[in-house]
């Protein structure tokens, strides 16, 4: 009776046992499963960031025009203009994206979005005509 009680509670603890080691093998897969997707989500908020860094940037070349032709700097002020018009037209390249290149090293790639489509800077460009305009005149 005390051999078959041992037995029955050294049963009853292989199959707890068994149970947790199935629980770590679920999370274990579930864990590895999630590495790709959370590494895309990681890489798009990456891209995001440096969208509103070009964003940012239109609106701060923006914002000095008017400074510029306050003071009576045209030529600074066309700069400026030009300036943030490339930046949402796309072609004014700056932005760096860091990847895992071969051996795990950092590469950098130039990455320049197209703001065009944001909608929010929709009046930046109506804005940059107007002072196109002014200076111009």
């Amino acid at each position: 009776s005390y051999l078959k009680s041992l037995v029955a509670d050294l049963v009853d603890e292989v199959k707890s046992l068994r149970s947790n080691l199935e629980i770590v093998k679920e999370r274990s897969v579930i864990e590895v499963e999630l590495i790709p997707i959370m590494d895309r989500r990681r890489k798009s908020i990456q891209v995001l960031g440096m969208i509103l860094d070009q964003i940012t940037e239109v609106v701060n070349v923006k914002s000095s025009v008017a400074g510029l032709i306050a003071s009576g700097d045209f030529l600074g002020a066309v700069e400026a203009i030009h300036k943030a018009r490339s930046l949402l037209t796309n072609t004014h390249n700056h932005h760096h994206i860091d990847g895992d290149g071969e051996n795990g090293q950092q590469q950098q790639q130039q990455r320049c979005f197209p703001l065009g489509k944001v909608v929010a800077l929709h009046k930046i460009n109506d804005q940059l005509a107007q002072y196109e305009n002014l200076v111009v005149r």
